[in-house]
């Protein structure tokens, strides 16, 4: 039994990790994707529309 609850722990873990990995990969793209278009001198509220991010994330950026 408690080997059991031990595999399915570290099942847990690995999902949970594997989901958190994903949202970071697309906030960093996300970030990418804004600092390219303020780059390209677009204006932030229009990045901030099309990104989802926040005005003053993409003001740090």
């Amino acid at each position: 039994m408690l080997q059991y609850e031990r595999a399915e722990g570290k099942k847990e873990g690995i999902e949970i990790g594997f989901h958190q990995g994903i949202k970071e990969g697309i906030k960093e793209n996300q970030l990418l994707t804004a600092r390219n278009m303020k780059n390209k001198n677009m204006e932030v509220n229009i990045i901030s529309e099309l990104t989802g991010l926040s005005i003053e994330e993409i003001e740090k950026l």
